[in-house]
């Protein structure tokens, strides 16, 4: 019968699924399917045991489904989500962060905007002109900075007039080896023709905590996500079904209060973490294995620097700037977040031990032969540039954008 094709062709997805999804995930909403499933096959076989109902029934059924194939279709197409399936920084979509206290003299409300590439910029679209990749920790993401301030932001409306688009995939907490995994499995990393990596915080963070090995161990889940967070049947893909478990998502952390994020005490606790540890009797040198971290690093950024010329990338590293300094400013001293779990080192051996990382990074790039943009020499350590160790304000992200975009050009106007 006519009216049973719909559910048969439904049928033969449904088995396809149940074969190739392997764990196959099931809940209520595959629950339902199979509900209506029944009730739809059960109720046709009961109208058409008469003619004209069921002539009534197909009219009905093929113009809905037509309708709902061309809103899937018409959503696919203007959809600025990119489809699933993707391995990417973000996830597509839009958050909010409010800091009230944690920046000196600054109410902060900072959006934070990610395009259907996965990367926080305008809405682009790939392949472009010329396309940069900026990757690194929590100095690249610019969490506490609204979309339009962030350097990598900046940096795009400062080279728009050469028709280059510029991508920011830094999450916070990455080091050397993220930015190498990111370069290896992006989804889009061949639309790019330069990767800007700004580096160096994270990877000394590794030295001071001695958890490099605990981080590589789970470098494959902390580097990119997987654009579809749900596994299951093929209904699960859909436009329609995705678009109502966002709203419904949405709708929930609304009701929760969860839609604007708030770290003000958390960056308080931390702040006042490193406050008792210093008291309790700060650490005035380097870890005896500062050398071997600084060996490590030097071979993490031949990785990355192989890694990106194997995609057909181009490299650019940048040496990462901070606050720290002798003599210390007391307003910078109180709000340095830097610590390891037990201890913290006082803001000379700080300084030391950024500031060799920073050569190593320099010297190595230098050796491989790739441009090195020397950002901690030109950022001023300074409460207008940075609120902490090493984040920037938005006078910083101006100034860091100035900086680079400076001396991008001429490597721009000489690519292809």
């Amino acid at each position: 019968m006519l009216y049973l094709l719909p559910a048969a062709i439904h049928v033969v997805l449904l088995v396809h699924g149940c074969i190739t999804q392997r764990p196959l995930e099931l809940g209520r909403l595959d629950v339902l399917g199979l509900v209506l499933l029944l009730a739809y096959v059960v109720g046709g076989f009961l109208i058409t045991i008469n003619r004209t109902r069921t002539f009534r029934l197909i009219s009905v059924v093929y113009p809905v489904l037509l309708g709902l194939v061309l809103v899937e279709f018409l959503g696919r197409a203007s959809d600025p989500h990119i489809p699933v399936d993707q391995w990417l920084p973000h996830y597509p979509g839009q958050t909010v962060l409010e800091l009230k206290e944690a920046i000196p003299g600054e109410d902060v409300r900072a959006v934070f905007t990610v395009n259907r590439y996965g990367v926080r910029a305008p809405d682009f679209k790939l392949p472009a002109g010329k396309a940069v990749l900026c990757i690194g920790g929590s100095t690249t993401e610019c969490r506490a900075v609204t979309d339009v301030e962030s350097w990598p932001w900046q940096l795009h409306e400062r080279l728009a007039d050469q028709g280059v688009v510029v991508g920011n995939a830094g999450r916070s907490g990455h080091f050397m080896p993220n930015h190498t995994y990111q370069v290896e499995n992006y989804t889009f990393i061949k639309d790019f023709q330069l990767v800007l990596i700004l580096a160096g915080i994270n990877d000394l963070g590794r030295a001071f905590r001695e958890d490099y090995d605990q981080r590589m161990a789970r470098i494959e889940g902390d580097s990119l996500l997987f654009n579809e967070k749900v596994g299951g049947l093929y209904y699960r893909r859909l436009w329609m079904v995705r678009r109502f478990k966002e709203w419904r998502s949405i709708r929930q952390q609304i009701n929760q209060g969860s839609v604007v994020e708030n770290y003000d005490q958390k960056i308080a606790d931390i702040r006042a973490a490193r406050q008792r540890k210093l008291a309790a009797g700060g650490l005035d040198a380097l870890p005896d294995d500062f050398d071997s971290s600084l060996a490590r690093y030097r071979s993490d950024i031949r990785t990355l620097i192989s890694a990106a010329k194997v995609q057909g990338v181009v490299p650019v590293l940048m040496t990462q700037p901070t606050t720290w300094q002798s003599p210390m400013p007391p307003e910078l001293e109180e709000l340095l977040c830097v610590q390891t779990r037990t201890e913290a080192y006082r803001t000379p051996v700080l300084e030391e031990a950024i500031g060799r990382f920073n050569q190593v990074l320099i010297d190595t790039a230098e050796a491989e032969g790739v441009l090195v943009i020397d950002l901690a020499a030109e950022v001023p350590k300074t409460l207008e540039m940075m609120y902490d160790d090493c984040h920037f304000k938005p006078a910083g992200c101006a100034k860091a954008a100035e900086v680079i975009a400076r001396q991008l050009k001429p490597l721009l106007g000489s690519l292809k």
